[in-house]
């Protein structure tokens, strides 16, 4: 049946926990809000040919910084770290159909996403009815960024063997067996937002 999707053995563990602080570092002059927020997550997943697990254990944060230099001028940083590297395994079955465990080691890889944001503000008060602001940033995002960027066997054409009389894939053949169709560019700068 070619709707038929195995899902049976699939796992998923995921455990996300965070903390905060804040409150003034020096009185009524500065201040600070920091969280920080953890996370151990991994997912196993099984085809009909292949299986994978992936697992992603990042830390994310912001810190915010509010300095009150003189009742009239004020300076903010706000700070945020999203940066996470995810790791996948994929295999195959040396059976050559799912049972139920991951078998033949084919590829490990990462996948990097996310980056730093930095902000910076001033805000003068200059008199009741004159205010000046000032703002800076920057932003650095890597957007599915793969390590290595081309697989194993991705120089290969996918090469399938179908059953005699229906669609249903048997099995990959040939040296391309991780279902990866592009070949990166190795001197190609990563895809990312600055």
């Amino acid at each position: 049946d070619p709707l038929f999707v195995y899902r049976s053995d699939n796992e998923s563990d995921s455990l996300v926990y965070s903390a905060y602080a804040s409150g003034p570092i020096i009185k009524d002059r500065l201040f600070f809000f920091a969280m920080l927020e953890g996370r151990d997550n991994q997912y196993d997943t099984f085809g009909s040919l292949t299986s994978q697990r992936s697992r992603n254990n990042d830390p994310q944060a912001i810190v915010k910084l509010d300095w009150n230099i003189t009742d009239n001028h004020v300076m903010e940083f706000t700070g945020i770290y999203n940066k996470n590297r995810t790791q996948y395994d994929a295999y195959s079955y040396s059976s050559g159909t799912n049972v139920g465990e991951h078998q033949d080691l084919d590829e490990s890889y990462e996948v990097e996403n996310g980056g730093e944001i930095g902000i910076l503000k001033y805000t003068g008060y200059l008199t009741d009815s004159f205010t000046i602001s000032a703002q800076y940033g920057y932003l650095s995002n890597l957007i599915g960024s793969r390590l290595p960027a081309n697989g194993v066997g991705s120089e290969c054409p996918w090469a399938y063997n179908f059953g005699l009389t229906t669609n249903v894939l048997q099995s990959y053949v040939g040296c391309n067996t991780t279902g990866i169709a592009v070949i990166s560019d190795l001197n190609a700068e990563p895809d990312e937002d600055t």
